[in-house]
């Protein structure tokens, strides 16, 4: 009788190990939003992990199977371990493989790998055409907006493993790199690409294509004929900006464009004293009027204000 309870009491203990050793072989960790520089075989980044029971992040230095790492977010996962057989020397004796990420979490602000700076993880909008500028030296700039902005920006810094297409407008998630030691003609930030959002065909506005080829002058204003003046208005299609004269004094914008409809914004002009500013304020008021239709004839472009024509410019060459 006692050597048959012995026999169950180590029976018993064997399926216990047994089962704290399965119970081992998946666990949970957490993996952090940037890898760092470790040593194996030879230099390599490393995941940064903490176990249930860690103080600090720890490196791992093995590939995880069925998991797609982005930098800039912070996992809990659960992994499964599995032992390997004949294995080099210089190999993981283990293969670990994601089981089932228990949760993610964008992390705006991590350390830069090399401790060099500050990594940003942000979102821009790139615009579907590049515009010349001017940088060390003349060049061609992407447009961008990000989560604060209004307006278009130029951008002159590239993006690493970002290829930018022509006609195309894209929603990119980027990592920004503050660098240190810049020189003066050198970005404070370098910007490498973790993942295009959105990608969308932006069709061409052959109308703002038309405008913005030629000079508008003003020849008809609240139905009378306007006759030798120096009133004009110039569309930059790129920037979606607008400038010109009410006459005597210089004046500049934004604008919005739509089908058959455009809003004027943030006008402002010079103020030189002139004669008669008459037909300028006439001008301005339309210009400040929100809402606007417009069409374009043959060689005239014309606004509308409840169906009424306010204004009728003539196309004439652009100067300079």
């Amino acid at each position: 009788m006692k050597k048959t309870i012995q026999t169950i009491m180590v029976f018993c203990m064997v399926l216990l190990t047994a089962s704290l050793s399965a119970q081992s072989n998946v666990f949970k960790m957490q993996i952090k939003e940037n890898k760092g520089e470790c040593t194996g075989v030879g230099k390599m980044s490393c995941y940064l992990v903490k176990y249930h029971n860690s103080k600090d992040w720890e490196f791992f230095y093995a590939p995880i199977a069925n998991f797609d790492y982005q930098e800039g977010t912070r996992y809990r996962v659960l992994v499964k371990r599995t032992k390997l057989e004949n294995v080099p020397a210089d190999a993981p004796s283990y293969k670990y493989e994601v089981v089932r990420i228990l949760n993610q979490k964008p992390m705006n602000r991590i350390a830069d790998r090399k401790g060099k700076g500050n990594v940003e993880v942000i979102t821009m909008v790139v615009k579907e055409d590049k515009v010349d500028c001017t940088g060390v030296g003349p060049m061609k700039c992407l447009q961008v907006k990000y989560k604060e902005s209004d307006d278009w920006q130029y951008f002159y810094s590239g993006i690493t493993n970002f290829k930018h297409e022509e006609g195309y407008r894209y929603t990119l998630k980027v990592k920004r790199i503050e660098r240190t030691h810049v020189p003066a003609d050198a970005s404070k930030y370098e910007y490498q690409l973790i993942k295009i959002l959105k990608k969308e065909k932006v069709p061409v506005n052959s109308a703002q294509t038309f405008l913005g080829k030629h000079r508008w002058k003003l020849i008809q204003l609240n139905g009378k004929t306007v006759n030798n003046s120096r009133a004009y208005i110039e569309f930059d299609t790129k920037m979606n900006r607008v400038h010109g004269n009410g006459g005597c004094n210089g004046f500049g914008g934004a604008y919005k464009m739509s089908a058959d409809k455009v809003t004027f914004s943030q006008i402002a002009s010079t103020e030189m004293a002139c004669p008669d500013l008459n037909m300028e304020s006439e001008l301005h008021a339309i210009l400040n009027t929100p809402g606007l239709r417009y069409d374009i004839a043959e060689q005239t472009f014309n606004l509308y204000k409840d169906n009424k024509l306010v204004a009728m410019f003539g196309m004439a060459p652009k100067e300079g």
